[in-house]
């Protein structure tokens, strides 16, 4: 069984690393890359063909998006915005079928990869995926939960739809959100919230979040992208230059020792929280995805 100090090696880091970077995109990509060079702005929208989920799949691809990013494979872009193409989904969070196997193999090297994966990509939009002075925005159309709550929490600018909602289910199945959860949610708000909102399993509506601050902009349904895309082409108020700020402080390593805990803990989960973990998987996987997966949360 692979260990937590293989995983961690330096060597094998950059192995990893290393074989992403070599890699294209497939001929038939889960994401659109759109490219507004008049706005020089970058537009990564998830297909209406891709998984409603995060699959290994979908991060190596959003890898190789930011890394052709950085080296100016889509001009010299200013902003880039996330959103989703899927009816009624903006992403449904980590790829549960994955966790259930690797738990009940106790591949802990697997769900370290995966989570490693995970938090490179929250650091892409935090950083705005290296390249200085970009601005991140998730532009979020659908349900929002788990790993995709935190995607959207990790962009510098948040623009939801009425009628959207978010959240973290992993509390019914004995995890927390592991991948940023807490870091991101604090420097939007408080320490206090985010403690609250990652140990319940509750839906917020967009309207709640963007009354206690974590939803910056909200727009009438169908309007999300447009409104993002007009955002980002006006100067930034000290509000959102401040809000910018304090999600730039949050380091990697707290990211990384995020995940290690979320490790260990998955591999502790007993055969009832994996039952429990199979309803949803059953839900995330449907053909009518939010709305099964809104009504099993």
């Amino acid at each position: 069984m692979a260990t937590l100090a293989h995983v961690h090696s330096p060597a094998r880091q950059h192995d990893l690393q290393t074989t992403s970077r070599r890699r294209s995109l497939p001929a038939d990509p889960l994401f659109d890359v759109r490219v507004e060079a008049q706005q020089s702005m970058v537009e990564v929208s998830l297909r209406r063909t891709a998984p409603p989920y995060i699959s290994f799949r979908v991060l190596e691809e959003l890898a190789l998006i930011s890394h052709d990013m950085r080296e100016g494979k889509f001009g010299q872009p200013c902003a880039k915005i996330l959103s989703s193409q899927l009816e009624g989904v903006f992403s449904l969070g980590g790829d549960l079928q994955f966790f259930a196997r690797a738990i009940r193999a106790g591949d802990a090297g697997g769900l370290f990869r995966y989570a490693r994966a995970g938090i490179d990509e929250i650091w892409s939009n935090l950083t705005g995926a290296g390249i200085p002075g970009l601005t991140t925005a998730a532009a979020v159309g659908g349900e929002a939960q788990g790993g995709g709550f935190e995607a959207a929490l990790s962009c510098h600018i948040i623009v939801a739809e009425r009628g959207t909602s978010f959240g973290f289910p992993e509390p019914l199945f004995g995890l927390y959100p592991g991948m940023g959860a807490f870091e991101l949610i604090a420097a939007r708000v408080d320490d206090d919230v985010a403690r609250r909102m990652i140990s319940k399993p509750e839906r917020y509506s967009a309207d709640f979040l963007h009354e206690v601050g974590i939803v910056d902009y909200l727009v009438p349904k169908g309007n999300a992208v447009a409104f993002a895309k007009e955002v980002l082409t006006l100067p930034p108020t000290e509000a959102h230059t401040a809000r910018v700020s304090r999600l730039r402080q949050i380091r990697y390593q707290d990211l990384l020792s995020s995940i290690e805990h979320w490790t260990a803990q998955a591999l502790g989960l007993s055969e009832r929280d994996l039952r429990s973990m199979g309803y949803l998987l059953g839900a995330q996987r449907s053909s009518r995805h939010g709305v099964e997966f809104a009504q099993a949360v």
